[in-house]
């Protein structure tokens, strides 16, 4: 058997089929021919907003018979299974889920019945509210929302002219660090969760157990946080989506001077201290006068949801 490698990495869906569909034909053909290890890591995300969650996760389900997959938890599955069983203290959080973070759309998707509309969308003042026990998941989809994972790590050995493996970590979001916070009253107060604490969260139990250990706001955990990395995580890349490229320019104006929010790319983050020349080409490669071994992490949500790219990443041996 080939021992060459082949990782494909895809951002956020959002309940975007169509987009999903076209992605993963392109990933069957580009291997089609190649005898390789092939697996395909997705970044959370795959609910909300859209209105295909349905026919996302079958068309997920199908691609585990074919690939060797890791499915993670997003921000929105998280909320969605607070919302179907909620933590104690977390009630308010579980709560978000239908308030502004587009769970209406997952639920129409799911249980597509004429009275979800009443139930959510439509819904009188004096109607009872849509509640837990009103959804009820086919047992593969709950399967598929409990099995998530909320890190995971790679290793790839790239040969040719780098005489070092490539370290890879991925998470929904940017792992947290007080560091990266902006000086402040808020940041002087911030706990710190150590960054192997975050990558060794795999599974929901022990995020949860994490979240009681160290005990802060939600949007300051790996699945959550917005904050620019300002320095390496250690001797690893980082590859994470949440963030649509397209509004990063509204929170880090100063390390965004050139990027192109229009451009559908994927974001690579350097050092904030590390001055990088980018060059784009006639055919749209982007070439970075800096080594792999510089890159901080790579943000691959580019806004399929708001018509934007779905995107994926490839690492090879």
């Amino acid at each position: 058997m080939s021992t060459e490698r082949s990782l494909w990495v895809i951002g956020d869906i959002h309940g975007m089929v169509d987009p999903l569909v076209v992605l993963l034909n392109t990933i069957r053909y580009v291997e089609m021919t190649r005898h390789r290890r092939k697996t395909l890591v997705f970044l959370g995300d795959y609910i909300d907003h859209g209105p295909c969650t349905r026919q996302v996760i079958e068309a997920l389900l199908e691609v585990k018979d074919e690939f060797e997959v890791i499915f993670l938890a997003g921000n929105h599955e998280d909320m969605m299974l607070q919302f179907l069983q909620p933590e104690k203290g977390m009630e308010a959080y579980a709560g978000f889920w239908l308030q502004g973070n587009g769970g209406q759309a997952t639920l129409c998707s799911l249980i597509n019945t004429p009275h979800i509309l009443k139930a959510c969308w439509m819904r009188s003042p004096s109607a009872p509210a849509f509640e837990a026990n009103d959804l009820v998941l086919p047992p593969r989809y709950q399967a598929f929302f409990e099995d998530l994972v909320y890190a995971h790590c790679e290793q790839l050995d790239l040969g040719g002219d780098l005489d070092y493996p490539l370290n890879l970590a991925f998470t929904h979001a940017p792992l947290y660090r007080r560091e990266d916070m902006a000086a402040g009253p808020e940041a002087q107060k911030a706990i710190d969760i150590p960054l192997h604490r975050q990558l060794a969260a795999r599974s929901r139990k022990e995020f949860l157990q994490l979240c009681r250990e160290f005990s802060t706001w939600i949007e300051h955990y790996h699945i959550w946080n917005r904050m620019l990395p300002r320095s390496k995580y250690g001797d690893f890349m980082l590859v994470h989506g949440h963030t649509p490229t397209s509004i990063l320019h509204a929170q880090e104006n100063k390390r965004m001077e050139k990027y192109d929010p229009d451009c559908a790319l994927p974001f690579v983050i350097f050092p904030e201290d590390r001055q990088v020349h980018v060059e784009k080409h006639d055919n749209g490669d982007l070439y970075f006068d800096a080594p792999l071994s510089e890159v901080v992490g790579i943000n691959i949500d580019t806004g399929c949801v708001y018509g934007d790219a779905l995107t994926a990443i490839n690492f090879s041996t």
